[in-house]
């Protein structure tokens, strides 16, 4: 046998055998596997992430972003560090130690998504105020129209009840030729003498005393050791009232009566007075009445007046602030009409004081029959042309209310006059706002509309706050709105009213506002 001498091949190097678990070998399979489609996947989201960013906002889609990569990606390798397999058979050789993955190590997509929502995060975090921001206040009670930007105000500014209120719908003229019948007016005779009667009954008054059909009666036992200072007298349908000032000490007392006449001394019954008195004022006054006898208004007619609305059933509503010193002209004797039913009646004031006249009117919710608002007349109807003017009720259809008046002329001339309400003019936006409230060299970091005197009407009422004019926050009565921006130094409020069906009825009646706001100073 012919024998071959040869060299053996050097054997090949031989790469350094791996042993791996199968639980390794799944999960390198499952990492090559996103490896391939991965990529494409997080440019798409990364993609949707710049985007929030870029946008700053967002909050409700950022959440859910970080919540799909997180659960969809982050959430499936550790379920492939931890979720045990069935063991393969193992080859018996020598095992090197499994390879351990530390749960400290953050995953690839930990590492790259982590800045960009650590980003988001923190502009989620409320704005810290500085320690050091000074407070200040401001409060406008709408006497002036100094503080208000009057060009973008387009709310109607009563200047005398010192409100605002839609623009009122109104005419007013004079009714040539036509005969004025004088019974249907209330009004004082030339000799002060004031007369009422119910049927064929009458209640007069004549300066301190009273009268029933022509006979002097006493008046209420009440007042009879008091200092009597005024009396005055009223219907109610079927029912007299008698009101009486007297003076105790400084102050001045207004006392209602209701007066049916009797024969065993019971005549008078106490509507009000002493301590439960509403009228207690510094100034003299004569007390007005009108309306129905379980729906009726009293007026103490002073320098500064004071009122009521008394409905039966019901706690007096006070209704004073519809009469402060601008609107009582000095002080008169009030004389007042009420027209319509219900909910939605329409009240008129008007003065039995020559050479005092006066028109206002009050009007109602619209709801549960509260008065609301008030408007002034004397100025914008009837100017300074007459001397006295008495008015009656002399149609009501709807919501337009027919009065005519009997107008004494500053000339001696008596005249018939109609004044026909049809309530407010509509707009589709009504607005007030404010020129800027901030006067210190400083930054305006936040402010609060605190308090707010305002009825809504047939209206809908957002407040808004700015410090710079241009951008608004909404803002809520007695919560505070932190300006995004604090390097402006100025500040403004807005109030927007969009009306509603039968607002021209029911205007809203907005006459004060107060905000508190913090400036931190250069």
């Amino acid at each position: 046998m012919l024998k071959k001498d040869f060299k053996e091949a050097p054997e090949k190097k031989k790469k350094p055998q791996v042993y791996i678990t199968s639980d390794e070998v799944v999960h390198e399979r499952r990492l090559l596997l996103l490896k391939r489609f991965g990529v494409g996947l997080f440019g798409f989201f990364l993609g949707i992430v710049l985007f929030v960013l870029v946008t700053s906002g967002g909050g409700i889609l950022r959440d859910w972003i970080e919540m799909f990569i997180r659960n969809r990606f982050v959430t499936q390798l550790e379920m492939l560090r931890k979720t045990p397999e069935t063991p393969a058979p193992q080859v018996l050789q020598t095992t090197p130690p499994p390879v351990t993955i530390s749960e400290e190590i953050p995953s690839f997509f930990e590492k790259i998504t982590k800045p960009f929502f650590e980003v988001l995060k923190n502009q989620e975090k409320p704005q810290t105020l500085p320690q050091n921001l000074i407070s200040s206040s401001f409060t406008d009670l709408f006497s002036g129209v100094g503080w208000l930007d009057v060009s973008r105000t387009n709310m109607y500014h009563d200047k005398v009840i010192t409100a605002f209120t839609l623009e009122p719908n109104f005419t007013w003229r004079k009714l040539d030729g036509a005969h004025i019948q004088q019974e249907r007016f209330l009004k004082k005779n030339d000799n002060g003498i004031d007369r009422r009667c119910i049927g064929s009954s009458c209640l007069e008054q004549r300066g301190l005393g009273l009268f029933y059909n022509g006979g002097e009666i006493s008046l209420p036992r009440e007042m009879r050791s008091k200092n009597v200072q005024n009396v005055s007298i009223g219907t109610l349908g079927e029912k007299w009232l008698v009101g009486v000032t007297a003076k105790e000490k400084e102050k001045y007392e207004g006392w209602v009566f209701f007066y049916s006449p009797s024969t065993d001394g019971s005549a008078y019954s106490r509507v009000f007075g002493e301590a439960n008195a509403p009228f207690l004022s510094d100034y003299e006054g004569t007390i007005g009445f009108g309306g129905t006898k379980d729906n009726w208004i009293a007026l103490y007619g002073a320098y500064e007046g004071q009122a009521y609305h008394i409905r039966e059933g019901k706690p007096f509503q006070n209704i004073s602030k519809f009469f402060g010193i601008r609107a009582m002209a000095g002080g008169f004797h009030p004389a007042i009409l009420r027209a319509g039913d219900g909910v939605d009646a329409r009240w008129y004031v008007y003065s039995l004081t020559k050479g005092r006249p006066v028109f206002i009117k009050l009007f109602q919710d619209g709801n549960v029959g509260d008065i609301r608002g008030s408007m002034d007349f004397t100025q914008s109807v009837l100017g300074t042309n007459f001397f006295q003017v008495s008015f009656a009720v002399a149609d009501v259809r709807g919501g337009t209310t027919a009065l005519e008046a009997d107008a004494l002329t500053n000339d001696g001339n008596e005249e018939l006059w109609q004044f026909v309400d049809e309530g407010f003019k509509v707009p589709s936006l009504a607005r007030v706002v404010s020129i800027n409230l901030n006067n210190y060299p400083a930054e305006v970091w936040t402010a609060t509309i605190v308090d707010s005197d305002v009825f809504e009407g047939k209206s809908n009422i957002e407040f808004a706050l700015s410090n710079d004019g241009v951008s608004w926050i909404p803002a809520r009565i007695g919560e505070p709105v932190v300006f995004p921006d604090p390097n402006n130094n100025r500040l403004f409020w807005r109030a927007t009213f969009q009306p509603e069906d039968g607002a021209r009825f029911s205007s809203p009646f907005f006459d004060r506002i107060r905000v508190d706001y913090k400036v931190k100073f250069l």
